[in-house]
């Protein structure tokens, strides 16, 4: 009978925390696949991709100080506005669901609407990121004579 007891009390345990698991275990909303518009920019690996890649935002027919102002002004509005943005909607998404059910939106457009609003503020960060770090090689190539824009500034 104590040999029985033995086997039967470790079964027991097992069960029970089986049954618990699967009772306590959160519930999982699935709210739909997170889909936004994503860069699908491969980072130029030589100077002479980088010469071709900046031209895709109209880099290579500014002047050197267009380019230092697209600089400062993008790299400010990076860190004063899309930084805060962008850390609050990868690490505090909940915050962004807060915001909008102070403003009386409700289930089901409430969920969607923070997608919405998570992958806008990470598309908008991305692109200007990719914008500066373009900005800042088109003015390196130049620094360095790599290359010469001067037929692509006066057409």
């Amino acid at each position: 009978m104590k040999k029985i007891i033995i086997v039967l009390i470790p079964l027991f345990v097992i069960l029970l925390v089986a049954v618990g698991y699967f009772t306590l275990k959160p519930k999982e909303k699935h709210i739909g696949a997170i889909t936004y518009q994503t860069l699908t920019w491969t980072k130029p690996a030589t100077d002479a991709q980088w010469a071709e890649d900046v031209k895709q935002d109209g880099l290579n027919i500014r002047t050197d100080n267009q380019l230092r102002e697209i600089k400062a002004s993008h790299e400010k509005k990076l860190i004063e506005k899309l930084q805060p943005l962008y850390d609050k909607a990868t690490m505090y998404p909940d915050a962004i669901r807060w915001e909008l059910i102070t403003n009386n939106v409700k289930e089901p457009e409430l969920s969607q609407r923070v997608i919405d609003e998570i992958t806008t503020i990470k598309y908008d960060y991305e692109r200007l990121s990719q914008v500066v770090e373009r900005t800042n090689k088109e003015i390196e190539l130049r620094k360095s004579g790599k290359v010469d824009r001067s037929k692509d500034i006066t057409k």
